[in-house]
């Protein structure tokens, strides 16, 4: 079944059943199929440290919410689908730049409070990116109960959208193999499209910027290197992060060769993990 964009949100049963929005989610022109969902969506952001095609964590973001859409066939009332868990993996090291990607996702599994899925995300019909992600299924009701004190009647409208343009850490510091760096107060306008009436920091932003500051700490190791290539990310969200929030990050440098590092790095909310990235970035120079 063949839906392009305008046609697959006004559809129930699709877009309708999630709460993502323009311009968290971009994806277009879906193909459903079973338990099997594809569509496209465009390259919005590449940060100055991270080769493409695409970033690691813009992966993670296109196929967390292709994944959601999927597993939202399945329920047919109004749900959040949060990504707690992901595993993302580099299938190669092309870095030519493209305008439009193609993602793929599949079922590996779904029940009443938690559902899984498998993704692929390619560029030139090659895989950059595989990954594994899993979530918690919240209903609307529940979720509104839960966090009812984040409430936030006013309608966000950005004249760019929040995710082309994004807050750079502050303050970073590093000292021998740790670096810390602060984000700081979370504003509603940064959430727009992540969640309606409840403005939430999404989790690819999060792990974003877990592996904004473990490359900075790479590449102050690594003079002969301008950017980096994620090898491989383990990203674990523990609780949603919320507008009037104040965000702060930490890493450090597990191992270290000539030309990769084993990184790990904490989001940290009032003393609290809340996030973590675990990853393994390989060093690339400017040619």
């Amino acid at each position: 079944m063949y839906l392009h964009t305008q046609e697959f949100t006004q559809t129930k049963g699709f877009t309708d059943y999630i709460m993502v929005e323009f311009p968290y989610n971009l994806l277009f022109d879906f193909y459903v199929e079973g338990d099997k969902i594809s569509a496209k969506v465009q390259n919005e952001y590449v940060q100055g440290n991270e080769k493409g095609p695409v970033i690691c964590s813009e992966a993670g973001r296109h196929l967390a919410i292709l994944g959601s859409i999927l597993l939202s066939q399945k329920k047919r009332t109004k749900n959040y689908y949060l990504a707690t868990s992901a595993k993302i993996t580099r299938q190669n090291l092309t870095t030519g730049n493209t305008n439009i990607l193609d993602v793929k996702a599949n079922i590996i599994t779904i029940d009443k409070r938690k559902g899984a899925i498998e993704g692929t995300i390619f560029s030139n019909n090659q895989i950059i990116y595989q990954a594994t992600i899993e979530y918690q299924i919240l209903q609307e009701t529940i979720f509104s109960k839960l966090f009812n004190s984040h409430y936030y009647p006013t309608k966000i409208v950005n004249n760019i959208s929040p995710y082309k343009q994004r807050r750079k850490l502050k303050d970073i510091r590093i000292q021998r193999d740790q670096i810390t760096g602060v984000y700081g107060t979370i504003s509603p306008s940064e959430c727009e499209g992540h969640f309606e009436n409840y403005p939430a920091l999404p989790v690819a932003i999060v792990g974003n910027l877990l592996g904004e500051i473990g490359m900075e700490l790479f590449l102050s190791k690594n003079s002969r290197f301008s950017k980096v290539i994620v090898l491989s990310a383990d990203i674990k969200a523990k609780k949603l992060i919320f507008h009037g929030e104040y965000l702060t990050f930490r890493g450090k440098l597990k191992s270290m060769n000539e030309t990769t590092a084993q990184i790990y790095c904490e989001a940290v909310l009032n003393e609290n993990v809340i996030a973590t990235a675990d990853f393994e970035v390989i060093g690339q120079s400017e040619v």
